[in-house]
């Protein structure tokens, strides 16, 4: 059967004359029908050819993406099938075009690996004959069985340090599928764009809108840039395919202020506040840094003072969390027993010593098996930018996640509530605030207690890793970068008098 004309390309964009009604006699005509009606819309290719209804949410964005030269950008909460209209348009494309290429980019290699391949597998198996086997699914490409070589799908990971993913991705027919954009980084998008807008291609930008500037918030935000996009907006609340659970965990444990629950469920731009000491966007990118692990294994252990709070353990080697344990119930000797018996992980462990925690520094420290680096985090800094030793080693976070080199957090498995360790330590990392001691200009980061009233959880996880920046000096003999940009950050620092950027207290 011979496939429907291709529409010239320089009839994209304009409006099309309505097609006459066909005159269907015969059941060849009726196939013929349907075949012209998925050849225009990947709306009716999914419903025809998978007997599904898509939500709402879906069928927006396949209809956006229907016309030719569409530039659709689509921030959202998580769960809403991003990924699932991303692997319904590359099967649509690469089946019922020709001369086509489909470009896949992402962040990370691991979204495109383990998140959009998997889902394009599935429901090319979904896929009737003789369609299903027209196409081919390999390992990072999609290709037509007929013409591999000019009708397919590629999979490229967009990072600054390779930001010609998206060129040499040009042909007639050319689509552009961008997952996680967001986090795609501005270089990668300034070379493509000269791909991008080629006649007729076809943009889609998905993700959660980790970060409140870039190419993807302009997409959205920008007027001069954002009247150029069919910009879609969708929320966790609205979609039927997101758990309600999940959005009941997300509320009770973060609240419905925390950059989690705008970012993540309602699909929203983070807020940029002057007295929050981390910016969520970099915490996004330490989730999918590529960076490897090097020099000293260093331990922090954050015991449990109070009944509801969990004893935390992160082990940090360079610019990698190796691991994160977290354990709540146990006294004292039997924390200082679950940190042991975790020692092959580590080198050293540092330990806050003020209160409990003094008791496990002395069952680590009994044993001889350990090198044991007590932390009074309450003790007075020595550098004249911060009060306490604890304001030095969370600007010594700060500057770790904040800096130059990648950062890993490293992965963890989800737990009860969905949610794994490395989104807790985020959670936590992402809404700490500092301000400053009026008189002294000296930099205060907000209390762990003032940060358990606030938000109503302790920082465990995320204290345990600002513990590990207690050892000053590598394995391998530098010293670590720390608290570099207190000043940077807008302190005045001398006699002036200072505002403070938060209520520390």
């Amino acid at each position: 059967m011979s496939e429907p004309q291709q529409q010239p390309a320089s009839r994209a964009g304009k409006q099309q004359a309505k097609k006459p009604r066909p005159v269907i006699r015969t059941e060849q005509d009726l196939r013929d029908h349907i075949l012209d009606l998925m050849y225009d819309s990947p709306y009716e290719y999914v419903t025809r050819m998978f007997q599904i209804a898509p939500t709402e949410q879906q069928t927006a964005t396949l209809k956006a993406m229907g016309k030719p030269g569409a530039h659709v950008t689509v921030r959202s909460g998580r769960g809403v099938g991003k990924s699932t209209v991303m692997a319904w348009l590359v099967l649509w494309f690469v089946r019922f075009r020709k001369d086509v290429k489909v470009a896949c980019t992402a962040p990370s290699a691991s979204q495109l690996r383990d998140v959009l391949w998997p889902e394009i597998a599935k429901w090319h198996v979904r896929m009737c004959e003789p369609f299903k086997s027209e196409l081919c699914i390999l390992s990072d490409q999609v290709v037509h069985i007929r013409q591999p070589k000019t009708r397919f799908a590629v999979a490229r990971t967009s990072r600054k340090d390779k930001p010609e993913a998206l060129q040499g991705i040009r042909a007639t027919n050319t689509m552009y599928l961008v997952d996680e954009a967001s986090g795609v980084d501005e270089e990668v998008f300034v070379i493509a764009e000269g791909s991008m807008t080629l006649p007729g291609a076809r943009v889609l930008l998905c993700g959660n809108p980790t970060r409140s500037e870039g190419y993807f918030f302009d997409t959205h935000k920008k007027p001069e840039m954002a009247g150029l996009w069919k910009r879609l907006h969708f929320s966790s609340l609205d979609s039927p395919l997101v758990d309600k659970g999940f959005i009941t965990r997300m509320r009770t444990k973060y609240g419905e202020q925390h950059p989690f629950w705008k970012i993540h469920v309602l699909g929203e731009f983070p807020d940029v506040s002057a007295d929050i000491l981390i910016p969520y966007a970099y915490l996004e990118k330490a989730k999918t840094g590529d960076a490897r692990p090097y020099g000293e294994r260093v331990a922090g252990l954050d015991v449990a003072r109070f009944g509801d709070d969990r004893s935390a353990l992160v082990i940090r080697q360079g610019n990698v969390i190796t691991a994160i344990q977290v354990w709540s119930g146990y006294d004292t000797v039997e924390t200082a027993k679950r940190a042991l018996s975790l020692s092959g992980l580590y080198d050293t462990i540092c330990v806050d010593e003020i209160g409990v925690g003094g008791g496990a520094v002395d069952v680590l420290r009994s044993t001889g098996k350990v090198r044991v680096v007590p932390v009074n985090v309450s003790q007075a800094s020595t550098d004249p930018q911060f009060s306490r030793l604890r304001d030095v080693l969370w600007f010594a976070c700060r500057d770790w996640v904040c800096g130059d080199d990648p950062v890993n957090f490293g992965t963890s498995q989800k737990q009860s509530d969905g949610m794994s360790l490395v989104d807790n330590l985020v959670g936590e990392l992402a809404v700490v605030r500092f301000g400053y001691y009026q008189g002294t200009g000296r930099v205060k980061v907000e209390s762990k207690d003032d940060m358990k009233k606030r938000l109503h959880y302790s920082p465990d996880i995320a204290d345990a890793l600002c513990l590990t920046f207690a050892v000053p000096h590598s394995a391998r003999g530098g010293v670590l970068g720390v608290h570099r940009t207190a000043k940077a950050m807008g302190a005045v620092f001398g006699n002036e008098q200072i505002i403070p950027a938060c209520r520390c207290g």
